[in-house]
């Protein structure tokens, strides 16, 4: 269900392309399962249950629509129950995924974060953000329909993959981008 927000888009993952990307980044050591991971706008919540529940990773969620952000919370009640003992449920917080104040509120901090995933949406003021203000040798994932990488002052990068399969799929691309340079 695509839906304008009050700070964008809310345009919904194809879960099979983003588990797809998420494999190969593994399968490549690029992205590890003792990674933070933080899905920026995360809409209805099926990214970080996905990253959480599948591959184990301790997952935050920001989403900046309040509509949305309660949809999230109802579907990670929904799938509760099959979370293995040991897997942390994600947390949701609602806010701008941009303003540091997101975070501070919730008693944390976005250089805390290994992995930041965006749906390319808003996806220039956040690579900033996450050159300017992520960890080190943080990893920016870029979804969605752009083919090519993007260039994005203080990052590099590092993998591009295209994902889909067939015609129902095609324009579905995940792009790795690491801080340094």
């Amino acid at each position: 269900m695509y839906a304008v927000t009050g700070a964008g888009e809310f345009v919904p993952s194809s879960l099979t392309n983003v588990r797809r990307g998420l494999v190969k980044l593994m399968d490549e050591g690029i992205l590890r399962s003792d990674h933070t991971f933080l899905d920026a706008g995360s809409g209805d919540g099926r990214v970080v249950i996905l990253v959480s529940l599948i591959f184990g990773l301790k997952t935050f969620g920001v989403e900046y629509d309040d509509a949305l952000w309660r949809r999230s919370l109802d579907h990670v009640a929904i799938f509760r129950p099959f979370y293995r003992t040991g897997n942390a449920l994600p947390t949701l917080l609602c806010g701008d995924f941009c303003d540091e104040e997101t975070y501070i509120r919730h008693g944390m901090a976005f250089r805390n974060f290994d992995v930041v995933f965006n749906y390319a949406n808003d996806h220039h003021r956040l690579a900033a953000k996450v050159a300017r203000d992520g960890a080190e040798h943080v990893l920016f994932l870029c979804y969605g329909p752009i083919p090519f990488p993007e260039s994005f002052p203080g990052l590099v990068t590092i993998r591009s993959l295209a994902l889909g399969n067939g015609a129902a799929q095609r324009g579905s691309f995940l792009h790795a981008y690491r801080k340094g340079g």
